[in-house]
This record gives structure tokens, C-alpha cells and sequence, in this order.
């Protein structure tokens, strides 16, 4: 029935006004064909594509997703059903070796490699216990930067900064291949009728072209300062790899692109923190996540959870830890994926010197530049007095 139904397809795609039939006909054979496979194949949801997508992105990878996942990113839904994922590495072969560890932490395990198709440089499959299958697709730069299909006519100019943009995957903010590079990347293949449905939506829908460039994501905080420098703690409480940041609760990470911060997320941001009284902290003892993350927790933890609470309420497409977690414990991190040995040392130095005093008093947005240092783009007093 596959190969009929593919046949058919491409009969169609060859005579007049066939495009418009092949629309109707081949959408409805798709979906029989992806629901078929969907009993038979193991299914990635969006879920796991955020929580993939932003464990690379947390080991400063820069990856994106592509192939169906990302055209139903840029669209803003799941479209159809997915047994594998795309995953594009915006630097090429330079961020590997981190993509094989992390996906090896998540159970991910590496199956083949090889050159992939004209863009990339190389094609690394991997493989869970599921069988669930990634393809991780380094750019090739030297072929990408300017695309002429000859036969077409069709004509593009890929840059890095604006390769990828920023979708939707389950109302959660994901990096994606821009539309231009997923028409671009989709040309010199043996279409699929399921590919081609899926360009022909983005272009039918008028994606092309409309799309903003993908930033770096900020991070929304409450910072402790002062306390390193009193206990002699800096060393041990700023998180290894993320120079610039002060010992620290999340609010929200990741947030808005950098390129995206305007007056009006500021002012939003300003009515929340104004809303919130300023309140001393004591970081009461030391906890973990597994063995895995290393934190102090801060007492009392309500304002924290409240401060979260309300920035999704007025921005609810940005959760915190793009919404991998069911539960956000409001925390601060000394130390994450290091030797467990090291990070018991850590444990004992630092339970030592607890309880630690702190205040919050402010709110701040933060911003990674391409050095990994993070800097304060802006910040945003807790009120004075009584909780309102």
C-alpha cells in the first residue's frame, strides 16, 4: 500500500494543477500511513523534544531542532507522529564530542556515522532502549552559505545568526531551523510525500521570510550578593561553567532571546517585581538532585515559588527548565555533573559554614554572550514594606 500510495504521489506532483490534488489526496494517505507506523514504531511527544533540545543547549551546544519536528515547530503543533528527530549542531563537528555525553547521560546510544546529505559534514544516529532514533546533523558552512537550485531557480542566502529561530513545541519556547533553511535543506533529496506536505504547509501558511532570528536565551534570577565574598563561599557557589552569574535562584532559564528583550517584556517585568516584597533568605543546609546537582536550600522558598508563579502567568510560553520538570524547587546550585567524589568534598566544606545569611531584594535579567560569561541586562527592585 506505501509504495502504491507513493507512486500515486508522484504522479500527481507531475501534471497540471496536481499540486492542488496532491494536497488533498496525499494528507489523508499520510496520516493513515503515520498512524500505522505510530502502532508499530516508538513515538517521540513534544515533551521529550524540549527536554532533549535544552539538555544540549544547557552544555552550551548549539543545537536546533530540525526535519519534522522542526516544521511542526515553526507552525506552533504537532502535526503528525514522529519515531525519530532531527537535531541540527549550528557550529558543526565542533560541539560533538558534548553531544555524544550528553545523550549518552539521557540513554541515548551512538549506532552510525556517516556523511549525511549535501549540508552537513557529518551524520551521528543514535538509539534508546526504546528504539527511539536521533540523527544529529553538523552544518557544513563552505555549503550552505549561499543555495542555487539550478532546476528551480530558487535562490538562498544562510547565515549563522539567523539559521535558526525561536518555535513552539507544546507551548514551549524551542530553537528550530528557520524556515528558509528547511526549504533549502529539504532540495536535493528524494521527497517523501510526508516532506513535501510539510513545506508546502509552511509556504501555503506564509512562514517564509516572517520568522525571527534565534538569540541566545536570558535567564530571570534572584541574586545573593555579598554572601560569597562574607563566608569565603565564591568559589564554591558560583556553578562551575557559567562565569558571571552570582549565587542565585532560577526563576525562569531558559527565557526570552536576547535579541527579544524590549520595553514592553521590561515593563512587564517591572510590575512583577514591584509586587513582591523584599525578604532575608537563609540557606538552610545542603540537598541534591540525584547525584547529579548539587544545592542549598533557601528558607523560605514561598517567595521564590510565587516569583515563579506569576512570571508564567504573564509570559506563559517561558517555564522553567522549558517546562521539563513537574515540580520546580526553588534552589541554588554549587555545583552540577561533576565527579561525584568532588561533589561530596564540596557537600562537607560547605555544610560547615550553613546556615548562610542572604536578602533578596531584586530581580534580574541576564544575558550570555558569545564568551559564556553572563552579564545583568537589567534589573528590577522587590518592593520595600509589607506584603501587599
Amino acid at each position: 500500500m506505501a509504495r502504491a500510495s507513493q507512486t500515486a504521489v508522484r504522479a500527481l506532483s507531475r501534471i497540471p494543477g496536481g499540486s492542488t490534488a496532491l494536497a488533498r489526496i496525499a494528507e489523508p494517505i499520510c496520516r493513515v500511513q503515520d498512524a500505522a507506523r505510530s502502532m508499530v514504531l516508538p513515538q517521540f511527544v513534544d515533551s521529550d523534544v524540549v527536554h532533549l533540545i535544552w539538555s544540549l543547549r544547557r552544555e552550551r551546544i548549539d543545537a536546533c531542532v530540525g526535519g519534522g519536528w522542526g516544521i511542526d515547530a515553526l507552525l506552533g503543533q504537532t502535526s503528525r507522529y514522529h519515531h525519530d528527530l532531527d537535531i541540527v549542531l549550528r557550529e558543526g563537528n565542533a560541539d560533538l564530542p558534548g553531544v555524544i555525553a550528553t545523550l549518552a547521560s539521557l540513554g541515548y546510544d551512538q549506532i552510525a556515522v556517516d556523511e549525511g546529505g549535501w549540508w552537513t559534514s557529518s551524520r551521528v544516529s543514535f538509539k534508546d532502549s526504546d528504539g527511539r532514533l536521533i540523527e544529529v546533523l553538523a552544518i557544513d558552512w563552505d555549503s550552505v552559505c549561499k543555495y542555487h537550485d539550478q532546476k528551480t531557480a530558487l535562490r538562498f542566502e544562510l547565515h549563522r545568526p539567523t539559521i535558526c529561530v525561536s518555535g513552539l513545541l507544546g507551548g514551549r519556547i524551542v530553537p528550530c531551523l528557520s524556515v528558509e533553511a528547511q526549504l533549502a535543506f529539504h532540495r536535493g533529496y528524494a521527497e517523501r510525500a510526508k516532506d513535501r506536505l510539510a513545506v508546502k504547509r509552511l509556504e501555503r501558511q506564509g512562514f517564509l521570510s516572517c520568522s525571527a532570528p534565534l538569540g541566545r536565551p536570558t535567564a530571570l534570577v534572584v541574586p545573593f550578593l555579598g554572601i560569597a565574598r562574607h563566608e569565603g563561599w565564591r568559589a564554591r557557589l558560583l556553578p562551575r561553567g557559567f562565569p558571571g552569574l552570582p549565587p542565585h535562584v532560577t526563576i525562569v532559564w531558559p527565557f526570552v532571546d536576547d535579541y527579544a528583550v524590549d520595553e514592553g517584556l521590561l515593563s512587564v517585568l517591572r510590575d512583577i517585581a514591584s509586587g513582591v516584597s523584599a525578604f532575608p533568605v537563609s540557606l538552610e543546609r545542603v540537598e541534591w538532585f540525584g547525584d547529579q546537582v548539587l544545592w542549598l536550600a533557601p528558607v523560605p522558598a514561598e517567595p521564590f515559588a510565587k516569583l515563579i508563579e506569576q512570571v508564567n502567568k504573564a509570559l506563559p510560553a517561558y517555564r522553567p527548565y522549558a517546562g521539563s520538570f513537574p515540580e520546580v524547587v526553588p534552589h541554588v546550585t554549587i555545583m552540577e555533573r561533576r565527579p561525584v567524589a568532588l561533589m561530596r568534598l564540596a557537600a562537607r566544606l560547605i555544610e560547615g559554614g550553613t546556615p548562610i545569611s542572604a536578602h533578596a531584594t531584586s530581580l534580574w535579567l541576564m544575558g550570555q554572550g558569545t564568551d559564556g560569561a553572563w552579564r545583568r541586562i537589567s534589573s528590577f527592585e522587590l518592593r520595600c514594606g509589607a506584603e501587599r
